[in-house]
């Protein structure tokens, strides 16, 4: 069915992403890891829908560099193929919980799947995402989870849903 569909769409979609970035880049051990999050991640993106990437990455001056032939790569990908706003985290430094280091989202990690580059990037920024739940923040990140648990309550309950911080009608 429908569901079938948008999952193999996704896979086909983030497959051909991944060998776009490999084949462009040497950045599969590396010092970074290129992710999509939200929808993209739990392949659950319909076909109108641009993809969203967070890079993760080490403070180096190697980082530095492939990050900038990333951001020109996903630059070249039509508008509505790929979200031109792209997260950069740089690991041990910012907060794998938060959406531009203000926004408590923490699905925004636990949702994500590595795309390409370094997987143990990846690793460690998934361990740091547990130790932020653990931690002083924790209390806050659960919070913040539940409050998305509600508002999707509220879109199948009674029809209202929030993209970028605003109402849908």
């Amino acid at each position: 069915g429908y569901t079938a569909f948008i999952r193999e769409f996704n896979k086909v979609l983030q497959h051909r992403i991944h060998n776009l970035l490999e084949k462009a880049l040497d950045i599969k051990d590396g010092p970074i890891s290129i992710l999509t999050t939200g929808s993209d991640g739990r392949q659950e993106k319909g076909p109108v829908s641009e993809m969203e990437f967070i890079i993760l990455r080490e403070d180096t001056i190697e980082a530095d560099r492939k990050v900038s032939g990333v951001i020109d790569i996903i630059n070249k990908c039509p508008s509505e193929l790929a979200d031109k706003d792209i997260e950069i985290k740089v690991l041990g430094k910012d907060s794998m919980s938060n959406y531009r280091g203000y926004l408590v989202t923490p699905m925004r990690i636990s949702d994500s799947v590595l795309l390409a580059g370094s997987a143990e990037i990846y690793s460690k920024a998934r361990m740091q995402f547990i130790g932020e739940l653990s931690g002083e923040e924790g209390k806050k990140i659960i919070e913040a989870m539940k409050e998305k648990r509600r508002g999707a309550k509220k879109v199948t309950g009674i029809g209202i849903q929030r993209y970028k911080q605003q109402d849908l009608v």
